[in-house]
């Protein structure tokens, strides 16, 4: 057990420092998606894999956020299977981690046996993936290859009610029963992008909504309420023109936050921004069964672009209503002169503020620009232009 909990604060540290990596890549200058990811391995080595199994490929998470836009295959015979996306989730269930599947497409394998094939998907089933994610696949019988590597884990989820590989829905946690050194011959085509800030924007009255959902985008020094905005919708325009960061105007999607308690929300999101629009530092927590004042606490944390961070801290302060006007706020301690931490937003002024957190005009966005925690008024502090909030809907 306590070997276990060791394991997930140093996969947390590893992970934060991957994922800051590639997200601030993506977001600069430079991209890290590849064109696809995964293998198709070579024909002459194929293999069958045993029969009605749910698979993911643990040695090759997904390097930045994009979409999966097709799949390709080799093929071994005919039949259904079903390409997966799947997301770590770092709580324990009985001392067992989980894994949540968050994208899946159907696949009727027809092509002739020991050739390679692909699916191209319309845009409206691209899957939006997050840095880490893994591909996988399952099936009732084998239609893709398998070799062993010894350089491959491959993860088998194992959920004892399913009667079919193929009856995981969206939103499932399902945990690791073994891994195998090898891999399938499958590779996801993917397009460079960010779920819900740079795509179309989600409307809800137009369908389900689902995917990665920007909720709220607040600008800094605007004058606007973080805290009435995020809650009630105060101050804040719902046009999805506002929606980019292209402009100063808030938004908020209040369709979606009105139906927060309603839809299936595993995860959310925090996110600051320079005014180059790179992504600065981030908070991730799970958020299934939790309230939008809820959700944003340690022990939902799931990983950020700091390496110190796990549930296990003892933070001073971890939460939506975090300390006086300090909001989303992450702290190590309170005080003025040795107050530290890695995140917060700045509402406004009381009689109790701080010098460092003092402005001609509100909200800030405060956060600790190193790998680490920062000391406040003397450590290496960032202020951002932008704050988002996302949230991953899955269609119930």
């Amino acid at each position: 057990m306590i070997y276990l909990r060791s394991w997930i604060v140093s996969f947390l540290s590893s992970y934060a420092a991957v994922c800051c990596k590639a997200s601030i890549g993506l977001m600069g200058s430079s991209q890290v998606c590849p064109d696809v990811h995964g293998k198709i391995m070579d024909p002459g080595n194929s293999a069958r894999a045993t029969e009605n199994r749910i698979v993911i490929d643990l040695s090759s998470p997904l390097p930045c956020r994009g979409f999966i836009k097709g799949w390709k295959w080799f093929n071994v015979q005919s039949g259904v299977f079903t390409a997966t996306v799947w997301r770590r989730q770092l709580m324990l269930v009985g001392e067992v981690i989980q894994y949540e599947l968050v994208g899946r497409t159907h696949i009727n394998s027809t092509i002739a046996v020991g050739m390679t094939d692909s699916l191209h998907l319309p845009k409206s089933e691209w899957i939006p993936f997050e840095v880490g994610d893994m591909i996988g696949l399952s099936f009732d019988k084998p239609p893709v290859s398998v070799t062993p590597d010894a350089t491959i884990n491959a993860a088998y989820l194992m959920n004892p009610n399913l009667m079919s590989s193929n009856d995981v829905k969206v939103g499932s946690l399902l945990p690791l029963a073994s891994t195998e050194n090898e891999f399938y011959s499958l590779q996801a085509i993917i397009e460079v992008g960010t779920p819900g800030i740079f795509t179309t924007p989600v409307i809800a009255t137009q369908g389900p909504v689902s995917g990665w959902v920007t909720v709220l985008k607040c600008t800094v020094g605007t004058g606007i309420d973080v805290r009435q905005a995020w809650l009630n919708g105060t101050g804040i325009s719902d046009d999805n023109a506002f929606m980019s960061m292209d402009t100063k105007q808030n938004y908020r999607n209040h369709a979606v936050l009105k139906s927060w308690s309603s839809l299936f929300i595993p995860s959310a999101k925090l996110s600051f921004y320079d005014e180059s629009q790179n992504l600065v530092a981030f908070i991730w927590c799970s958020a299934n069964g939790y309230t939008m004042t809820t959700w944003f606490w340690q022990n939902l944390f799931i990983g950020s672009s700091w390496i110190d961070i796990s549930p296990a801290y003892s933070f001073s302060n971890f939460g939506f209503n975090g300390y006086n006007e300090r909001l989303f706020y992450v702290g190590r301690s309170d005080e003025c002169d040795t107050g530290a931490g890695w995140i917060m937003v700045v509402n406004g002024q009381t009689n109790t503020s701080c010098q460092w957190e003092s402005a001609e005009s509100y909200p800030l966005f405060l956060y600790s620009s190193d790998k680490t925690s920062v000391e406040w008024a003397t450590g290496n502090v960032g202020h951002a232009t932008f704050m988002i909030i996302e949230v991953n809907v899955v269609p119930s």
